[in-house]
């Protein structure tokens, strides 16, 4: 499963202990409706409360070969569960598909909480709606302010951009999952004109996620683009989308617009013109362009 996820992959310290316990969880209480079962499964565990299953303590040498050999532990094999979980257990049918795409999922997500992570995972693949899963592998996982980097604000955009209007409860459970700090998520959320009730267009909370995320607005519109655009390579989206950005960013410092702001809509549009009406992250690093300077 390790060497799936991607070359250098790095095993989630707790990873190992939880695929044990959860495999032999499910073995011995045989759910009938095993994803079902699992958010349930992993709620318990995120809460401290009584997981619905048997459980027994029988991790100690899991955990001392896991310091050592974390990932030959994350690759054990479901039959070693069915021996310690009891003669005559059965595997469900479900189980073995749903370990190695759970274990590849948390391996290239790298979450910071594991076990609130699970209980979003779990609860997507149940309603059938988009899981929490990064795209890619982040290796390392690149430094950011509050727990933003592409790999997670894409996963956000993948979650919450086809809602068009969100609330602030989808908001917060999704940034929950992916670890990234209720902080950064509530400032975002003011500055995208967001309160106690209602809901807030997921562009705009975009805007300012990139935006508080890094140290230029430059940089936030490069963000931007790695994150909603459809081109794996170049990255390239459409010249009006990245202006309305642009002038979210820039309202939210600016009463009025600056020359600054007025020189830059220009160049973007006037590179536009030339690209199809598309704009790359590299064209906002060229010594032309009014942000730079």
């Amino acid at each position: 499963m390790v060497a799936s996820a991607g070359t250098g992959a790095r095993v989630p310290a707790a990873l190992p202990r939880i695929l044990k316990d959860y495999t032999k969880a499910a073995i011995r209480t045989q759910p009938k409706d095993l994803l079902t079962w699992s958010v349930a499964y992993f709620r318990s565990m995120t809460n401290g409360s009584v997981p619905p299953s048997r459980i027994g303590s029988s991790s100690r040498f899991l955990n001392r070969r896991a310091a050592s050999h974390p990932e030959s532990c994350a690759c054990f094999t479901v039959s070693s569960m069915v021996a310690s979980a009891g003669t005559g257990a059965r595997v469900p049918a479900a189980l073995p598909r749903i370990l190695k795409d759970y274990t590849k999922a948390a391996i290239r997500t790298q979450p910071k909480d594991l076990l609130t992570w699970s209980v979003a995972y779990f609860r997507s693949m149940t309603n059938g709606s988009v899981p929490p899963v990064k795209d890619r592998l982040e290796f390392p996982v690149p430094e950011s302010k509050g727990g933003i980097s592409p790999g997670i604000l894409r996963v956000l955009h993948r979650q919450l951009g086809s809602e068009g209007s969100i609330e602030w409860g989808a908001l917060q459970e999704v940034c929950e999952a992916m670890g990234v700090e209720e902080t950064m998520a509530q400032e975002a959320w003011k500055r995208a004109g967001g309160g106690d009730k209602g809901a807030v267009e997921w562009d705009h909370v975009l805007t300012h996620i990139a935006g508080l995320a890094t140290h230029s607005d430059a940089e936030a519109l490069q963000l931007v683009m790695a994150t909603i655009s459809e081109d794996p390579v170049g990255h390239k989206v459409p010249a009006d989308t990245i202006v309305d950005h642009l002038h979210r960013l820039h309202t939210h410092s600016n009463i009025v617009p600056t020359d600054q702001y007025n020189d830059t809509v220009g160049y973007l549009n006037d590179i536009a013109n030339y690209q199809d009406g598309f704009l790359a992250p590299s064209d906002l690093t060229r010594p032309s362009c009014p942000l730079v300077n």
